[in-house]
């Protein structure tokens, strides 16, 4: 039951705080939990996550918005929405450009309606979700060693952390 709470409790920050792929987050709780329960559990927490960090902008505005996203970040989603409107909404989580807490801030900063934002973000966390918790049996089907499958787990883990600490750096010699 712990494990569980845990792993919910990951999923849940994972669009407030935490940086890491949905993708690597509901693989690992597939890992652990099985198919069905890390589609549910993830799903539950990401969605309630993603309500309470659109909340967290639109309430807490660029205050509280810019101690946890970086500027930049901001802007590109800025000049996304300001291209597009809000139909860019269901790209920007279905495709990661940006990370979820700078779509969910974003979006409750700009003031996009609450409604067609809950929508969005369900729809296409469920086809995320679904789809990182079931596409392991394709993987599973090609890899059949679980110390291979968690391998390639923390390489990518340590690739988006390089990642990160790069453009950290990067944007630290700009300023």
């Amino acid at each position: 039951m712990l494990q569980r709470l845990t792993y919910f409790l990951i999923c849940f920050l994972q669009p407030i705080l935490i940086f890491t792929p949905e993708m690597l987050t509901i693989s690992s709780g597939v890992y652990l939990f099985g198919k069905f329960q890390a589609f549910i559990i993830g799903y539950v927490g990401i969605v309630l996550g993603i309500i309470v960090m659109y909340f967290i902008g639109r309430l807490g505005r660029k205050k509280i918005f810019k101690k946890i996203i970086k500027d930049d970040a901001l802007e590109k989603y800025n000049a996304y929405v300001e291209k597009s409107g809000p139909l860019i909404l269901p790209l920007l989580f279905l495709f990661p450009i940006l990370p979820d807490n700078v779509i969910c801030a974003g979006a409750g900063i700009s003031k996009v309606d609450f409604k067609k934002f809950l929508i969005i973000a369900l729809i296409t966390k469920l086809i995320t979700t679904s789809t990182y918790a079931y596409s392991i049996q394709i993987f599973n089907f090609f890899v059949t060693d679980k110390k291979t499958i968690l391998g390639i787990i923390i390489f990518i883990v340590i690739f988006f952390i390089i990642k990160h600490f790069i453009i950290k750096r990067r944007q630290n010699e700009k300023n």
